[in-house]
């Protein structure tokens, strides 16, 4: 972990917080506006939502393999560089992603240019929470994490609401053009105000060899987790990946295990509270993974709810996770974080459990209610469990 800047002022810390925050706005903001747009997408190239979903299942191929690589990186060249060209590929990438797959007529090139965005998205994603700890001061970090997953809530809040009015009223094009003028500033933000760190070391002895390993090891096993369902669990590609993920990730902690400064300090597990954390945070997200991609398809194509409309039903989860991320930022030094994340569980298994009853008929505002509930322990989890100690 790179040494915490000591010129930085306190007074300072408010714009080096909003920079952090932007990062984790932004990937939000993706993750929530991309997917109201699923249906509106696949119909404009008129194919499945199996294939259509490559548009969000691809870009976290390349954010699951990227970001432990990225996390190494900044450690050695410094939090700033990465940050900085992290941003500018994801704008980049957003803006090809609203221009060319309409120029070429392909969705094949939407969904490369979402490879190239996850790419700045792993960088910047990496990153985030890594530069809360290295830059701001002990008795500060609990409220700047919770001023992170504010603002992280509302991208996720704004993307489904701003999403649908977009996607409606515009093209679906504009869920990406939107992050341009977002991401501009950003840079221009980040270059003032986040500190210079690293040790300035070379990446001559950057463990490449374990890179590759993790990379595609866990972009294998994405791929089984996520396509598993529609080609058959027993089918020869699938079952084909699931060994090659095994084999991989194996040869992985092989490598780790011998390599002289490695990707993955594999004795950090040892520690039983960062193995939990780790674990606790997996579970939580994905989870969530499933609510946040079908209720888009089960609003519009089950309900026959307009885009714009269904945006805004999404929007209760991200608003409740909002809030709850704000409240336990400023509860985390009085209630202590393990009771946090109990509360914040009940909480996510009462939202979950009452989310499996959707049937066509549901009312809408039994659909809002869990999507509240859900809200809340994914607010009242994520700033708690990543300060667990």
């Amino acid at each position: 972990m790179s040494e915490p800047a000591t010129g930085t002022a306190r007074s300072g810390y408010t714009l080096l917080i909003l920079s952090i925050s932007l990062a984790t706005f932004m990937a939000a903001l993706d993750g929530t506006i991309v997917n109201i747009a699923l249906p509106t997408i696949s119909e404009a190239f008129n194919v499945s939502t199996t294939t259509v979903s490559w548009v969000a299942t691809a870009y976290l191929l390349v954010m699951a393999g990227c970001v432990l690589v990225f996390g190494k990186v900044s450690d050695i060249i410094g939090f700033k560089r990465v940050f900085l060209v992290g941003f500018v590929i994801f704008t980049l990438g957003s803006f090809a992603c609203g221009l060319l797959p309409d120029l070429l007529n392909s969705l094949n090139i939407l969904i490369a240019s979402r490879m190239f965005q996850a790419i700045g998205g792993a960088m910047i994603t990496a990153i985030g929470p890594a530069m809360v700890t290295a830059f701001i001061p002990m008795d500060q970090k609990g409220k700047a994490m919770g001023i992170v997953m504010t603002l992280a809530a509302l991208g996720t809040a704004l993307g489904p609401s701003i999403g649908g009015v977009l996607v409606q009223y515009l093209s679906w094009h504009w869920i990406f053009f939107i992050n341009v003028p977002i991401g501009i500033f950003a840079v221009l933000l980040g270059a003032k105000v986040i500190p210079m760190s690293g040790s300035g070391g070379s990446l001559a002895g950057f463990d490449r060899t374990g890179a590759l390993l993790a990379f595609t090891g866990l972009a294998s096993l994405l791929f089984v987790v996520s396509e598993g369902e529609s080609m058959g669990w027993t089918s020869p590609i699938i079952l084909g990946l699931s060994v090659l993920t095994i084999l991989l990730l194996s040869a992985f902690v092989w490598q780790e295990c011998r390599a002289g400064d490695p990707l993955l300090d594999l004795s950090l597990f040892k520690d039983k509270n960062f193995l939990a954390i780790n674990l606790l945070l997996s579970l939580v997200f994905f989870s969530y993974a499933g609510i946040n991609y079908l209720l888009p398809f089960y609003l519009k194509y089950i309900r026959g709810i307009d885009t714009s409309t269904a945006g805004l039903i999404l929007t209760a989860l991200s608003v409740a996770m909002m809030i709850a991320g704000f409240l336990s930022g400023l509860l985390f030094n009085r209630v202590g974080p393990k009771r946090l994340c109990i509360a914040a569980g009940l909480l996510l298994v009462a939202g979950y459990f009452c989310i499996m009853r959707l049937h066509v008929d549901t009312a809408l505002v039994y659909v809002v209610a869990c999507l509240v509930l859900i809200g809340l322990g994914l607010g009242f989890m994520v700033t708690p469990a990543s300060n667990l100690s």
